[in-house]
């Protein structure tokens, strides 16, 4: 693992953990054997939205990962974030409320 603290996991439609660390994601498979770090960023919160996208919270944004596709884009200021520093995700119908030192936002 990068990091001993886990600060938030979710468990994927392939029933892998993605654990969010200080240290960066970590992916436990399936059966709980093997353990891959992804990323070195400080992970604050991860979250699995309706399309199977993990939506991982740090203090430069939201990196919106497709674990399907090993792809990721990233949500930050720049793309109208309130602020980069992101605190939480809660599900709300298919939108995602994203807190940040700014304020609160729905994508």
């Amino acid at each position: 693992m990068s990091e001993n603290i886990v600060l938030s996991c979710v468990r994927d439609n392939y029933n892998r953990m993605w654990l969010a660390t200080v240290g960066g994601i970590n992916v436990v498979d399936q059966n709980g054997e093997t353990v891959r770090p992804v990323g070195n960023n400080n992970i604050i919160s991860i979250l699995e939205d309706s399309a199977r996208n993990l939506w991982v919270a740090t203090q430069k944004g939201i990196i919106i990962v497709n674990p399907e596709r090993d792809g990721a884009r990233t949500l930050d200021r720049a793309h109208g974030l309130s602020n980069d520093f992101v605190q939480s995700f809660y599900k709300f119908d298919d939108k995602v409320v994203v807190t940040t030192n700014g304020g609160i936002n729905i994508i």
